[in-house]
């Protein structure tokens, strides 16, 4: 679960002298809710305690205004998205091939954090050769295993890329890689509003919201399946 920060504006005269925080829960159909805590500053500013103790566990994965600054002393977090970037940057790569090529082709995968186990089958229809570079390989191997009983296919799993290495298609967490076709999680973020998101997300994003955070949270946080294949 993720929450949001919705802060209602209110004249400086006219400040409660206490601030007010409520707690609601927003259903998403076939995937978990969020919280949206509603916020209107007392005086004395935002009460981040309380703000803290409506969020719960979601507090460590919020989503706040950019003009929001959070104080040093409380226990929230901006999340932050680790998954969803890189998978757009795989499904971009991938969409600009076609299956035919296949045993002609390399792919690197840089994937510092392991995030994209789950997806890299999706890979080997549009490569023969795949590396894998990663600071955490035992999450590879479950998905290599999987990969060689389902495709007949191995894939190779190393700590550093070798940049003396050319490849047809690479993805990369942020760094450009020597290949035909590079998209990286940077690219992703840089270029997220020429993404069609579906509609019925992004009229789910409060105003005050950065757009591309919360369908990540949608995705990461709540678990939607239908932005599984989203590409730029």
């Amino acid at each position: 679960m993720f929450s949001v920060l919705c802060i209602n504006e209110v004249r400086r005269r006219r400040l409660p002298r206490k601030c007010a925080v409520e707690a609601l829960l927003s259903p998403v159909k076939g995937a978990a809710p969020y919280k949206v805590i509603n916020v209107t500053p007392g005086k004395k500013g935002i009460d981040w305690r309380m703000v803290c103790l409506a969020a719960g566990c979601s507090s460590q994965s919020m989503l706040l205004p950019e003009s929001v600054e959070l104080p040093l002393s409380v226990n929230v977090a901006r999340f932050e998205p680790q998954v969803m970037p890189l998978l757009i940057a795989l499904n971009t790569a991938v969409s600009l091939c076609d299956e035919k090529d296949k045993h002609k082709r390399s792919m690197v995968v840089c994937d510092s954090k392991a995030v994209l186990a789950d997806y890299l089958p999706r890979a080997v229809s549009y490569a023969s050769k795949i590396t894998v570079v990663t600071d955490c390989p035992e999450m590879y191997l479950e998905c290599a295993a999987q990969i060689m009983e389902d495709f007949g296919a191995v894939i190779r799993i190393c700590g550093q890329s070798d940049p003396a290495v050319a490849y047809d298609i690479a993805v990369s967490d942020k760094e450009k890689i020597n290949a035909d076709i590079c998209v990286t999680a940077d690219d992703v973020k840089r270029s997220y509003d020429k993404i069609n998101f579906p509609d019925e997300y992004v009229r789910m994003c409060p105003p005050q919201i950065d757009i591309f955070s919360f369908i990540c949270a949608l995705f990461e946080c709540s678990g939607v399946k239908k932005l599984t294949d989203v590409k730029l």
